[in-house]
């Protein structure tokens, strides 16, 4: 199947000049796929209790679950009871209130297993963006193709990132789409491709099949992704992925600033960036596809 791509494209960031400081603002957040879905209530209210509860330590009564999340008393009450049930929550009498139990760390264990490991990222964050005086994106490849951003960090010195953690950026964001796809199989990037609509964000922005796959190859010959002004004008970013212990991605980390402040420093930037993310897959134990790590940072 063909790549899709179009003309022209929503601006998902825009760097603006506030008080002689450069800060890149998020500007229209990728809502999540959700076409054709249908939610089902008692799923739906569960997962509101609990991401309610997750914010109190202490726990709840049910009087304050059910008006901090409008379910019903009836329906409230025997939804904490089911999960109570299942040792997701724990109930005290003495209080009446309801908290987070074992039962929920126990049955989720396989996701808290992988994602545990961030937290061996986020202090390179501030050795990265130290080292190459750049404001730095941790950002998590999402199943519709789009990225979230889980950390970051700003440069006080550079561009401040002022989205927050949690936003959302589309599949076609440069450098984060050739970070993940460069040291993919040949049939795993056909379909990435495939479902990828790719717009014209800037006039740098790169959209031609041909072009794109080009990109991709370069990515892998230079030994990290670039983007100078493809996605936002005036932003420059270079991007690597991070994989885990089976060898896919897990994440994308990019070093991000104003296009003047980057492009004479891109090869120290560059070479920061490889060895942060080669001491990261040290740590995790990750396994690396062929080719990876790249020519540039083997030593």
């Amino acid at each position: 199947m063909p790549m899709r791509h179009q003309t022209a494209g929503q601006a998902y960031e825009k760097l603006d000049l506030v008080d002689q400081h450069w800060v890149l603002r998020g500007e229209v957040e990728v809502p999540p796929e959700a076409e054709g879905v249908s939610l089902v209530p008692a799923v739906d209210k569960s997962v509101r209790i609990l991401k309610l509860l997750n914010g109190y330590p202490a726990g709840l009564t049910l009087a304050e679950i059910v008006r901090a999340t409008g379910v019903t008393k009836s329906h409230g009450h025997g939804i904490l009871r089911t999960l109570c049930d299942h040792d997701w929550l724990l109930f005290d009498a003495a209080s009446k209130r309801y908290r987070l139990y074992v039962g929920i760390a126990r049955d989720l264990s396989g996701a808290l297993d992988e994602e545990l490991p961030m937290r061996e990222l986020l202090p390179t964050l501030d050795l990265l963006s130290e080292e190459a005086g750049t404001s730095c994106v941790l950002s998590k490849p999402l199943p519709d193709g789009g990225f979230l951003v889980v950390d970051k960090r700003s440069a006080s010195n550079n561009v401040e990132i002022s989205y927050p953690m949690g936003f959302r950026l589309p599949a076609d964001a440069s450098a984060h789409m050739r970070a993940n796809l460069a040291w993919r199989s040949g049939a795993e990037v056909d379909r990435q491709l495939a479902r990828i609509t790719f717009h014209k964000h800037t006039a740098e922005t790169i959209v031609g099949e041909a072009a794109v796959r080009a990109e991709l190859a370069e990515t892998r010959q230079r030994g990290y992704a670039r983007s100078v002004g493809e996605f936002t004008e005036g932003v420059m970013a270079v991007a690597l992925p991070v994989f885990n212990r089976k060898g896919e991605v897990a994440f994308t980390l990019d070093c991000v600033g104003t296009v003047p402040s980057m492009l004479p420093r891109e090869a120290a930037i560059a070479g920061a960036l490889q060895r942060a993310v080669g001491r990261l897959h040290q740590r995790l134990g990750s396994r690396l596809p062929a080719g990876y790590p790249p020519a540039a940072s083997r030593g």
